[in-house]
């Protein structure tokens, strides 16, 4: 049992939790916890009514094709690269080829160096992220739509 209480999962109900990391942006301070039975991690507190229309400005996702300079950008290339590579060194070799749901990916960075080792990828990113920074669509499915009430929304015209 967790020193905090950070609610129960809404996966599959357990109430065993613990604190990955602790983190903050501009903008929020929140954890990363993860439950003990089913191993989902989640964003703690759950980002809810205003705190989201931070995401859908600008001063966010920056103005440009890019949000970083190209040096920034390269730098990311590599970290996604290592943090995919160590995500499915956990898999058994018998997995076979993983599926990868990556909600909140932005332009589908780290789902590109998944690729990249054979997944089969899907991103979900908010309605107001700019399409036109998606990568490798041919390869990726990136749905756009937000979340309500726990529930996914989108469009068909969201698929891409």
């Amino acid at each position: 049992m967790s020193d905090r209480d950070f609610g129960e999962c809404p996966l599959c109900s357990g109430s065993q939790t613990k604190m990955l990391f602790s983190t903050r942006t501009p903008f929020t301070e929140f954890q990363i916890v993860q439950c003990n039975i089913c191993k989902l991690a989640r964003t703690f507190p759950r980002p809810v009514g205003e705190s989201l229309g931070i995401y859908s400005s600008s001063a966010y996702y920056g103005k440009g094709v890019n949000k970083f300079m190209p040096i920034v950008q390269k730098m990311r290339n590599i970290f996604a690269r290592s943090r995919a590579k160590r995500f499915l060194s956990f898999l058994p070799d018998s997995a076979g080829t993983p599926k990868i749901l990556d909600v909140g990916c932005a332009e589908g960075r780290l789902l590109k160096s998944f690729v990249g080792y054979g997944c089969k990828c899907w991103g979900i990113e908010h309605p107001s992220y700019p399409s036109r920074r998606f990568l490798e669509r041919d390869r990726i499915v990136y749905l756009r739509g937000d979340f309500h009430g726990g529930c996914m929304t989108y469009s068909p015209q969201g698929v891409y």
